[in-house]
């Protein structure tokens, strides 16, 4: 998600903004892909700074090894295994707990929080993974987003001067679970435990939608970086109707809709509110993840949704470009001229 020159350009701006302007621009991620490279960081920092810990953590973390670093081969252990690691992993973190504040007198509060929070990452990856393998349908999504809430919950107490954060997510995680069928499967999302934990005048939604043109994703977990031609919207969805609305009305390619002012009363009347009862009406909206198979979306790729509810603003692209992938990526190649014929990716 992150290897592509628009991150890598907003990173160059961070850096520069930070050296010039003396400010604190921060670039973290939320999500609990990265179980082994998690304990890696844990284990080379605490090397560092307090070895006897290091050695505590490395024997916990031990459980781990039979397993080469592929979490798949770790979830099918538990078919046999059902304990897991999971002991092993929780251990690590409450010793860091117990040791949270010694440390912190002694070292940089970065690197502290850099160790706890892998260590964090650790545990809800194994509950992720274990939720895969024996939970019901939601149960692992809502392992990770409710993992994000709670990261973000952490970095923004961390944060000097009680500074906001943006939040860069795709729609399935950050519009309203309640405003979609998410609701009715028990499934959570960022976005509405965002606004059930910070109150919704605290949270600006911002959802993103294209009719057609290309974006990077892949086949299946794991797989090639391809530049995917995005099909024209399904007939009566969202991304239709705003790309009949761009033809009928003459709008420019992209543009931007606010369906509920937020902030304070200065900055909700600064906003240009949209209030239209259509938006409200129950439509699908078009969801694009890290594994996307164009061929077949018009069968699985849009959520039904209440849109004016879901968001707090729409930006719409009629005619959208993929980002841009770093020219180090291998495992890259653009598909937006071969047909669409490779198998699903769920």
């Amino acid at each position: 998600m992150w290897a592509n020159k628009e991150t890598e350009a907003f990173i160059d701006w961070a850096r520069h903004f930070n050296a010039n302007k003396g400010g604190a621009v921060r670039f973290y991620g939320l999500d609990i892909y990265s179980l082994f490279d998690s304990i890696d960081a844990v284990l080379t920092n605490l090397d560092k700074i307090k070895p006897p810990l290091a050695e505590k953590a490395r024997a916990q973390y031990a459980c781990f090894d039979p397993y080469g670093r592929d979490e798949q081969q770790y979830m099918n252990s538990l078919f046999e295994w059902p304990e897991g690691c999971k002991a092993q992993a929780i251990k690590v973190l409450h010793d860091l707990r117990r040791k949270h504040f010694e440390i912190r007198t002694e070292e940089d509060e970065d690197v502290v929080m850099d160790i706890v929070q892998n260590a964090k990452i650790a545990v809800g990856a194994e509950k992720y993974y274990r939720s895969v393998m024996f939970g019901k349908s939601p149960d692992s999504w809502n392992v990770r987003d409710t993992h994000m809430i709670d990261t973000l919950d952490m970095l923004l107490g961390h944060t000097p001067n009680k500074s906001g954060a943006i939040v860069w997510a795709h729609n399935t995680h950050i519009g309203d679970y309640r405003a979609t069928s998410m609701m009715k499967e028990g499934t959570v999302n960022l976005g509405g435990l965002a606004r059930e934990r910070y109150g919704e005048d605290a949270v600006a939604l911002v959802g993103f939608g294209t009719h057609r043109g290309s974006v990077i994703a892949s086949n299946k977990w794991g797989g090639r970086v391809q530049k995917m031609t995005v099909p024209a919207a399904k007939e009566g969805t969202f991304d239709d109707l705003f790309h009949r609305i761009t033809i009928a009305g003459s709008l420019p390619n992209q543009y931007y809709l606010v369906f509920r002012a937020v902030g304070t009363a200065e900055q909700k009347e600064e906003g240009k509110v949209v209030n239209l009862k259509e938006l409200a009406k129950w439509r699908g909206q078009r969801a694009i993840g890290v594994v996307y198979t164009p061929s077949t979306e018009r069968w699985g790729n849009y959520v039904p949704t209440q849109l004016s509810k879901r968001y707090d603003a729409f930006i719409f692209v009629d005619l959208s470009e993929a980002l841009r992938p770093l020219a180090h990526l291998e495992r890259y190649e653009d598909l937006t001229e071969i047909p669409e014929s490779w198998p699903m990716g769920v």
